[in-house]
């Protein structure tokens, strides 16, 4: 009896992995974006220690620019139809800058530099060619913040959540003939609270801000591979 237990467990074994290994999207996962990236900077107040001027005010602003996403990833099986993925995920080029008026004084330049995502990534499988997905994870970007008449620069760090929603198709790879070739299109929010910065300028005058906070919004289409 024991031994007939032992065998039907290892043939449920067997089976169970056999039905995983036909999920089409588990395994090792490569891909590359295209993303339009809408970045957001709040409102803030600049001010000078000792009352020695009027705090200068500037409201928020937005930028949106083109920019890469590369991402690398594991999905692992959970079922035939459902998978967990991990990635990380890299945009590396510098979007373009944001100059806002402060009043009074000179315009300050904001700056967003690159964005690393670290996220998870549950997806279930609408059929074996189609998958959706959502993603949620940690983000890290930096932004780089200084008074347009070049008396002082800074750069902010910036820590934050991701949340996103996106589909993985291989439509793509059937039309062209290359197996485990997939499309994708993926939207994403990056919140990332609130900084504030202390600088010396070239007078030797201490300048601060209060609160600058930083969000973007992502929309990405490209193309990936499962190996």
């Amino acid at each position: 009896m024991k031994k007939q237990y032992i065998a039907l467990s290892i043939i449920s074994l067997v089976a169970s992995t056999s039905s995983f290994a036909q999920n089409s999207f588990a395994g090792l996962d490569l891909g590359l974006g295209f993303a339009l990236q809408g970045v957001n900077t709040g409102s803030g107040t600049q001010q000078h220690p000792g009352g020695l001027s009027e705090p200068e005010q500037f409201g928020s602003s937005n930028k949106t620019s083109a920019n890469a996403n590369f991402n690398i990833g594991y999905n692992f099986p959970i079922s035939k139809s459902y998978i967990l993925g991990v990635q990380a995920a890299l945009q590396p080029i510098t979007s373009g800058g944001i100059q806002v008026q402060k009043i009074p004084g000179t315009p300050t330049d904001f700056q967003n530099k690159s964005r690393y995502d670290f996220s998870f990534l549950p997806g279930v499988l609408i059929d074996p060619d189609n998958l959706i997905y959502g993603k949620v994870g940690y983000s890290y970007t930096k932004e780089n913040v200084n008074n347009a008449d070049g008396s002082w620069a800074t750069t902010l760090n910036y820590s934050g959540y991701v949340l996103g929603l996106g589909v993985k198709s291989f439509a793509l790879g059937n039309l062209v003939g290359i197996k485990n070739l997939y499309g994708f299109a993926e939207y994403n929010y990056a919140g990332y609270g609130s900084q504030s910065y202390s600088v010396v300028n070239s007078n030797g005058r201490s300048t601060y801000s209060s609160n600058i906070s930083l969000n973007s919004s992502t929309g990405l289409l490209g193309v990936g591979y499962v190996f």
